[in-house]
């Protein structure tokens, strides 16, 4: 195995779980930003 400064293309598969794990973190983020708002109004 050749070591190259150029990163190993990803397979689809790994393209995929990557985006998925992006996803579900945006949406962690998003629920948080909701909750934090929310108490805000509650205030």
């Amino acid at each position: 195995m050749s070591t190259t400064t150029t990163a190993t293309p990803l397979t689809v598969p790994e393209l995929i779980a990557a985006i998925r794990s992006i996803s579900d973190e945006i949406r962690a983020i998003q629920a948080d930003l909701a909750a934090s708002n929310a108490q805000e109004r509650n205030r």
